[in-house]
């Protein structure tokens, strides 16, 4: 159960991502950023019993960082993760799909993703509420699955529906976690 913003300043292509993001994440509310500042937003997170505020960065008309920030009722920021983005590739056809919220997310885990990225991955998702399930799996899920892929040198990241494992989107690059 998440907030999803932008930062200040969004690109065309951050308001589509976190749109999506909304979308397929389970218990994701989107809001308007305006001028809110983050003590507001993280206000407005425990108000609404959210455990992560996601704000979306743009650099040259593209998001570029995304900050997973977990909180708890008292203020207090647990961690702070930021996945940096290379790329990211919108699903148009999932645009008016929402995810219903009984429909459990799951992620897999390619093996041949680094063990210190798997290990990074794996605390981000969990603490989005993501529980990971083995690859094997996927024939007898009935979920949105998180499909975590290592390619040239980058993090994939790809949203499906299981079993039949149609692609659902949004397509995101990620270069680093930190």
């Amino acid at each position: 159960m998440s907030l999803i913003t932008t930062s200040r300043h969004p690109s065309v292509k951050a308001r589509i991502l976190i749109k999506e993001l909304s979308y397929i994440l389970p218990g994701c509310v989107r809001i308007n950023r305006g001028k809110a500042n983050l003590s507001f937003l993280i206000a407005y997170a425990i108000q609404n019993n959210k455990q992560a505020l996601i704000i979306v960065d743009s650099k040259k008309n593209s998001p570029s960082f995304i900050n997973i920030i977990r909180i708890t009722e008292d203020t207090s920021i647990i961690n702070k993760t930021t996945l940096i983005v290379s790329d990211f590739e919108e699903k148009k056809f999932i645009s008016s799909l929402r995810v219903p919220e009984n429909v459990p997310r799951c992620y897999v885990i390619d093996g041949e993703v680094p063990v210190d990225l798997s290990e990074k991955i794996s605390r981000v998702l969990d603490s989005l509420r993501i529980r990971k399930i083995n690859i094997e799996s996927l024939k007898s899920v009935n979920a949105v699955v998180l499909y975590v892929k290592w390619e040239k040198n980058t993090i994939t990241f790809k949203f499906y529906s299981a079993p039949s494992m149609i692609e659902l989107g949004p397509r995101l690059k990620i270069k680093d976690i930190i």
